[in-house]
């Protein structure tokens, strides 16, 4: 299976379709989307052809903006950072990343166990999930953190929580593998841009040592990135497995943009760890079913490669990111009612989903064209 895809200006795309496209607003959100209620293939080229986009779908994300509460560094204006069509659920604001609980001073910090009700500690994991005490490193063990920027950890965030709980560690910093132009970005630092990775990276090199972690840093400060630019990063086959990535949900690069990475995608640039941990997800309905099925089996082969692969479930349960369902005329609510709207990659058999611890845009005339051969569906996001 492959995608053709190219340019084409609307009245182009109009002539060779056959059809009229048209700008729909949905009322509630008001969310555009562009699309046309009907369009004609030659009757030759029919049975090559699954489907063309953007024509008579209207299956895309319907969700409120998003607001971005940040703390500006130096109180200066900062242009927004990875905007780009490829997040999972990796911006300020977003339902997948921490919420920010109370402060409290370093006097304050629990040391008995007995209080683990009150502060989850590194202790606190260690005692209720039986950690053993680690002596040395393990040359046959690997763990791999997996951060989409703008999500970024702070050298200082780390030296303070090693500070308080695992003094022998200040100082100590990942592997760093850059992805797809992934830098520690710290033109925005707050709690919205850097919690979860310090989060992610505080616990899990604090629990694990000295067995050193590993960080994929994944997309530039443009484009940012997918679950999908990672795989290629750590499987090349997976580049161009299936007609490869969806450029309507996945980061592409080289980055055209004048300040984005310009450097080649990475495919099968770096090896995966033994295993690998991410704290991210989408809601399943944001995506299409060929599109989780092709990631999903992705996760199958690490598996057969001996890689375990951790996925946060999200903190709502069968509600999506942000606590929402999915009302009858498809936008997400508030929960209270609609739909189940579970989180993906959580819903793909091949991966483990973890209790958290702590959309496609339409921006100029692209043609995608599928030539088909049936693939099933791992489940319907709608």
């Amino acid at each position: 299976m492959d995608w053709l895809e190219f340019n084409a200006s609307v009245n182009e795309a109009e002539s060779l379709l056959k059809t009229e496209y048209t700008t729909y607003e949905h009322t509630a959100s008001g969310v555009a989307h562009v699309a046309c209620s009907e369009y004609s293939i030659p009757k030759h080229l029919r049975e090559h052809i699954d489907f063309v986009t953007p024509t008579v779908h209207f299956d895309a994300k319907i969700s409120e903006p998003r607001k971005m509460n940040r703390k500006l560094k130096n109180k200066r204006d900062v242009p927004d950072i990875a905007k780009g069509i490829g997040q999972p659920g990796t911006s300020p604001g977003s339902g997948s990343i921490p919420k920010l609980g109370h402060f409290l001073n370093k006097n304050q910090f629990i040391t008995e166990l007995q209080d683990c009700d009150e502060q989850i500690t590194p202790n606190c994991l260690r005692a209720l999930y039986e950690f053993p005490i680690n002596t040395q490193a393990s040359p046959k063990n690997s763990y791999g953190i997996v951060e989409y920027t703008p999500q970024a950890y702070l050298p200082s965030d780390l030296d303070l929580f090693f500070a308080n709980f695992s003094t022998r560690q200040v100082g100590d910093r990942p592997i760093f593998d850059s992805v797809d132009g992934g830098v520690l970005q710290t033109e925005v630092e707050s709690f919205d841009y850097n919690g979860e990775s310090d989060l992610d990276l505080e616990y899990s090199m604090t629990l694990v040592y000295p067995q050193k972690v590993t960080l994929y840093q994944v997309g530039d400060l443009v484009e940012g990135a997918s679950f999908n630019n990672f795989l290629d990063a750590i499987d090349g086959s997976y580049c161009t497995y299936e007609g490869g990535d969806d450029p309507t949900q996945d980061a592409v690069y080289p980055d055209l943009n004048a300040t984005g990475y310009k450097g080649p995608e990475n495919c099968g640039t770096y090896a995966p760890t033994k295993v690998i941990s991410t704290s991210y997800s989408y809601n399943e309905a944001d995506l299409t079913p060929f599109y989780e099925q092709r990631q999903c089996n992705e996760y199958m082969k690490l598996g057969l490669l001996g890689v375990s692969v951790l996925y946060s479930s999200g903190d709502y349960g069968v509600a999506g990111n942000g606590g929402q369902c999915i009302a009858a005329n498809g936008s997400f609510n508030n929960g209270t009612s609609g739909r189940f709207n579970p989180s993906f990659p959580g819903t793909c058999p091949y991966v483990t989903s973890v209790v958290s611890i702590v959309s496609s845009s339409f921006h100029h005339p692209h043609i995608h064209v599928l030539l088909s051969h049936p693939h099933p569906i791992l489940s319907p996001p709608h």
